[in-house]
Formats: structure tokens, sequence, C-alpha cells
């Protein structure tokens, strides 16, 4: 975690409204779009900004650049585990907000950014051991979505049309909108922008087939439109970079 400065302060809670505001605009346009299919609803609306964001932000803009994206992703965590829910099932009741504790990732963020507001300096062991586990997120994806791919019917899949349109509403409409709305921020640095607009470019989060599965929603649609959209962002995010660069 970087060390804290009143500037990287300042960014950090730039970050956090700009991401609200983000989230606030991917959850309508979702809602909007497939009102009557939560699983749809909730692949498009939420993006993969662990385990695909990161790394990405990562090397495109350094090591340390996981720190503007950090408000991002405990908001999606607290967003999938009450709104996220609240799409799948149908029931208000599944909306529990407490379950958010238990999320490793938005534990680990929420950590990193106590440890940057007590301006506790990472020990060199420790910021090695993170920085290794860390490289292994995009494959461990990979590996993630390769066993929910091994129980489904791929045929059936990748035969179901809607999927297609989902992945075009979460890896080109919503990236392009929001780069409109960061755009228009009279706050936040280009580095900060360009960050939240790859996590909002990536594609739909894991977690939706995770929830699908547990709660007797639609796995194999949900399976599908993770994968697909995965797959699909290998050319989306560089086509949306090379398109929206200029406007941030």
């Amino acid at each position: 975690m970087e060390r804290k400065t009143a500037e990287k302060t300042a960014l950090l809670l730039q970050s956090a409204v700009a991401s609200a505001l983000l989230m606030a605009l991917s959850v309508a346009l979702a809602a909007l779009l497939f009102s009557r299919d939560g699983v749809s609803c909730f692949s498009a609306a939420f993006s993969n900004a662990g385990f695909i964001g990161i790394p990405l932000v990562q090397s495109v803009l350094g090591g340390d650049a996981a720190f503007l994206i950090s408000a991002m992703i405990v908001m999606i965590g607290l967003l999938q585990y009450t709104v996220g829910l609240f799409m799948i099932t149908g029931d208000r009741g599944k909306m529990k907000a407490g379950a958010v504790l238990k999320n490793p990732v938005v534990l680990s963020v929420a950590l990193g950014v106590l440890l940057y507001a007590a301006n506790i300096p990472k020990p060199a062991l420790a910021a090695s051991l993170f920085s290794t586990v860390g490289s292994i997120n995009t494959p461990l994806a990979m590996l993630l979505l390769g066993a929910y791919l091994a129980k489904t019917d791929l045929k059936k899949v990748f035969a179901i049309a809607s999927n297609y349109g989902v992945s075009f509403v979460r890896l080109l409409l919503i990236p392009a909108v929001s780069v409109l709305l960061l755009r228009l921020l009279p706050f936040g640095s280009e580095q900060m922008k360009l960050a939240l607009f790859i996590t909002c470019a990536c594609p739909a989060g894991s977690l939706g087939a995770i929830f699908s599965l547990k709660y007797g929603g639609d796995y194999e649609k949900a399976t599908g439109q993770v994968c697909i959209s995965t797959v699909l962002c290998l050319a989306s995010i560089p086509l949306m970079a090379a398109m929206c660069m200029g406007l941030l």
C-alpha cells in the first residue's frame, strides 16, 4: 500500500466518489436493459475488477496503481452481495451486507486502506510475498472459468443469443458511457480515470455464476456470460482503450 500523503488521500477520496457514480450508472443501465432477467442484469452490471481489473491496471499503470481502484473493488463487493443477490433471486431477504465481511477480496482491500490511513509502511518481505501471490490472479481466474465450463454443456452455453447481448452491454456500452461520465468529472487525475475506465471495461464477474448455482438461478446462462465476455474482452478492452483514450 502507498505511503500516506495529502495528495494521495485526496486522490483516494476522489476515486471513491467517482467509483460510486460509475457503479450507479452501471447498475442503472443493466437494470433498465435487463429488467426481466436477473442473471443477465448481474453480469452486465458488475465487472471482474478483482481477478481481471487489478492485473490490467497494474500492467498499464504500474504495481502501485491498484491503489487507484481500491474503492471501486470494495464498492463492487458491497453491491454484489446486496443489490446483486436481489437481481439473481428476486428476494430482498437475501440482501445481506454482513456477507461482505467474509469476502476476502473486500477484506484485503479494506485492510490495505486502513494500513494506508494509519501510515504503516509495508515490510519488504510482505510486499514481495503479496506481489508474488497477486501475480497468480489472472491464471486463477482462468482456472475458475475452466471449472465452470466443465460443468456445463458448451454447445448450449455458446448458443444462447442473449449472452452476446450481455457482452455488448458489459464490454462496449457501459465502458463507453463511463468514459463520458469520467470526462465530465471536474476532479481526479488522468491516471485515476484511466484505472477506473479499465475496471469498467472488464468482463462479467464470476460471482454471478456462483450465486446462480447457489440460489437456483440459471447457472449455465451465467457461466456462458462470464466465459463469453472474458474471451471477447481480449479484443474489446484494447479497442475501447484506443477509441476512448483521448477523451479521459
